[in-house]
Protein backbone atom coordinates (compact mmCIF):
# COMPACT_ATOMS: atom_id res chain seq x y z
CA UNK A 1 0.00 0.00 0.00
CA UNK A 2 1.44 3.36 -1.06
CA UNK A 3 0.49 6.01 1.50
CA UNK A 4 1.23 8.76 -1.03
CA UNK A 5 -1.65 7.80 -3.30
CA UNK A 6 -4.23 10.61 -3.00
CA UNK A 7 -7.13 8.46 -1.79
CA UNK A 8 -5.02 6.61 0.77
CA UNK A 9 -3.37 9.89 1.83
CA UNK A 10 -6.80 11.38 2.53
CA UNK A 11 -7.69 8.53 4.87
CA UNK A 12 -4.27 8.45 6.53
CA UNK A 13 -4.47 12.16 7.32
CA UNK A 14 -8.08 11.77 8.48
CA UNK A 15 -7.00 8.94 10.78
CA UNK A 16 -4.07 10.92 12.13
CA UNK A 17 -6.30 13.91 12.88
CA UNK A 18 -8.75 11.62 14.66
CA UNK A 19 -5.99 10.05 16.78
CA UNK A 20 -4.51 13.46 17.58
CA UNK A 21 -7.90 14.79 18.69
CA UNK A 22 -8.54 11.73 20.85
CA UNK A 23 -5.12 12.15 22.50
CA UNK A 24 -5.62 15.88 23.02
CA UNK A 25 -9.14 15.60 24.40
CA UNK A 26 -8.24 12.61 26.59
CA UNK A 27 -5.31 14.48 28.11
CA UNK A 28 -7.58 17.47 28.78
CA UNK A 29 -10.39 15.35 30.14
CA UNK A 30 -8.23 13.50 32.64
CA UNK A 31 -5.89 16.33 33.64
CA UNK A 32 -8.18 19.35 33.47
CA UNK A 33 -11.87 18.52 33.46
CA UNK A 34 -11.92 16.84 36.83
CA UNK A 35 -15.08 16.93 38.96
CA UNK A 36 -13.47 19.73 41.01
CA UNK A 37 -12.84 21.79 37.84
CA UNK A 38 -16.43 21.34 36.64
CA UNK A 39 -17.77 22.20 40.09
CA UNK A 40 -15.71 25.42 40.22
CA UNK A 41 -16.73 26.31 36.66
CA UNK A 42 -20.42 25.98 37.58
CA UNK A 43 -19.90 27.94 40.79
CA UNK A 44 -18.19 30.75 38.86
CA UNK A 45 -21.06 30.84 36.39
CA UNK A 46 -23.64 31.03 39.19
CA UNK A 47 -21.69 33.70 41.08
CA UNK A 48 -21.25 35.77 37.94
CA UNK A 49 -24.96 35.55 37.21
CA UNK A 50 -25.77 36.54 40.80
CA UNK A 51 -23.29 39.42 40.63
CA UNK A 52 -24.80 40.79 37.42
CA UNK A 53 -28.34 40.58 38.80
CA UNK A 54 -27.41 42.26 42.08
CA UNK A 55 -25.37 44.91 40.34
CA UNK A 56 -28.43 45.95 38.37
CA UNK A 57 -30.66 45.87 41.44
CA UNK A 58 -28.40 47.71 43.90
CA UNK A 59 -26.59 50.23 41.74
CA UNK A 60 -27.34 53.00 44.28
CA UNK A 61 -26.29 51.12 47.43
CA UNK A 62 -22.52 51.47 47.41
CA UNK A 63 -21.95 49.28 50.49
CA UNK A 64 -23.58 46.24 48.91
CA UNK A 65 -21.92 47.04 45.63
CA UNK A 66 -18.48 46.98 47.30
CA UNK A 67 -19.29 43.57 48.78
CA UNK A 68 -20.26 42.32 45.36
CA UNK A 69 -17.06 43.72 43.85
CA UNK A 70 -15.07 41.73 46.43
CA UNK A 71 -16.99 38.68 45.31
CA UNK A 72 -16.10 39.54 41.72
CA UNK A 73 -12.40 39.64 42.62
CA UNK A 74 -12.64 36.15 44.09
CA UNK A 75 -14.45 34.99 40.94
CA UNK A 76 -11.69 36.42 38.77
CA UNK A 77 -9.03 34.71 40.90
CA UNK A 78 -10.79 31.34 40.53
CA UNK A 79 -11.15 31.90 36.79
CA UNK A 80 -7.45 32.57 36.41
CA UNK A 81 -6.60 29.42 38.40
CA UNK A 82 -8.87 27.35 36.17
CA UNK A 83 -7.42 28.91 33.03
CA UNK A 84 -3.86 28.14 34.16
CA UNK A 85 -4.85 24.56 34.94
CA UNK A 86 -6.43 24.16 31.51
CA UNK A 87 -3.25 25.38 29.76
CA UNK A 88 -0.91 22.80 31.32
CA UNK A 89 -1.86 19.86 29.04
CA UNK A 90 -1.14 21.91 25.93
CA UNK A 91 2.59 21.42 26.50
CA UNK A 92 2.14 17.69 25.93
CA UNK A 93 -0.32 18.16 23.11
CA UNK A 94 1.87 20.65 21.24
CA UNK A 95 4.92 18.38 21.53
CA UNK A 96 2.99 15.42 20.13
CA UNK A 97 1.45 17.59 17.40
CA UNK A 98 4.83 18.87 16.16
CA UNK A 99 6.24 15.37 15.89
CA UNK A 100 3.20 14.15 13.98
CA UNK A 101 3.05 17.26 11.81
CA UNK A 102 6.75 16.92 10.96
CA UNK A 103 6.11 13.34 9.80
CA UNK A 104 3.06 14.33 7.73
CA UNK A 105 5.00 17.18 6.12
CA UNK A 106 7.89 14.84 5.26
CA UNK A 107 5.58 12.35 3.60
CA UNK A 108 3.05 14.61 1.85
CA UNK A 109 4.76 17.90 0.98
CA UNK A 110 6.09 16.64 -2.32
CA UNK A 111 2.72 15.55 -3.71
CA UNK A 112 1.28 19.08 -3.70
CA UNK A 113 -2.47 19.67 -4.00
CA UNK A 114 -4.13 16.27 -4.13
CA UNK A 115 -7.59 16.89 -2.73
CA UNK A 116 -10.28 18.62 -4.76
CA UNK A 117 -13.40 20.11 -3.27
CA UNK A 118 -16.64 20.14 -5.26
CA UNK A 119 -17.21 23.72 -4.13
CA UNK A 120 -14.63 26.48 -3.65
CA UNK A 121 -13.75 26.93 0.01
CA UNK A 122 -12.94 30.38 1.40
CA UNK A 123 -9.18 31.03 1.62
CA UNK A 124 -8.47 27.57 0.16
CA UNK A 125 -10.16 27.31 -3.23
CA UNK A 126 -11.02 24.01 -4.90
CA UNK A 127 -7.74 22.15 -4.42
CA UNK A 128 -5.86 21.67 -1.21
CA UNK A 129 -2.65 20.17 0.07
CA UNK A 130 -2.04 18.03 3.15
CA UNK A 131 -2.02 21.03 5.50
CA UNK A 132 -5.52 22.23 4.58
CA UNK A 133 -6.87 18.69 4.55
CA UNK A 134 -5.46 18.06 8.04
CA UNK A 135 -6.89 21.40 9.18
CA UNK A 136 -10.40 20.52 7.95
CA UNK A 137 -10.21 16.95 9.27
CA UNK A 138 -8.99 18.18 12.63
CA UNK A 139 -11.99 20.46 13.09
CA UNK A 140 -14.42 17.78 11.95
CA UNK A 141 -12.98 14.97 14.07
CA UNK A 142 -12.52 17.35 17.00
CA UNK A 143 -16.24 18.10 17.03
CA UNK A 144 -17.08 14.39 17.03
CA UNK A 145 -14.51 13.46 19.67
CA UNK A 146 -15.60 16.33 21.91
CA UNK A 147 -19.20 15.13 21.68
CA UNK A 148 -18.19 11.70 23.01
CA UNK A 149 -15.60 12.74 25.62
CA UNK A 150 -17.40 15.83 26.95
CA UNK A 151 -21.11 15.00 26.93
CA UNK A 152 -21.77 17.44 29.81
CA UNK A 153 -20.72 20.51 27.79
Amino acid sequence: MNIQEPLIAMFVILGISLVMNVISFAINKFLVYTPEFIKKKKMISELRKEYNELKKAIAEDSKQLRKMEQKLKSIQKMESELMFKSLKPYVFTIAIFWVVYWWIAEVYTNIGNFIYSPIPLPFIGVSMNFFWWYFICSFATGAVVKRFLYPEF
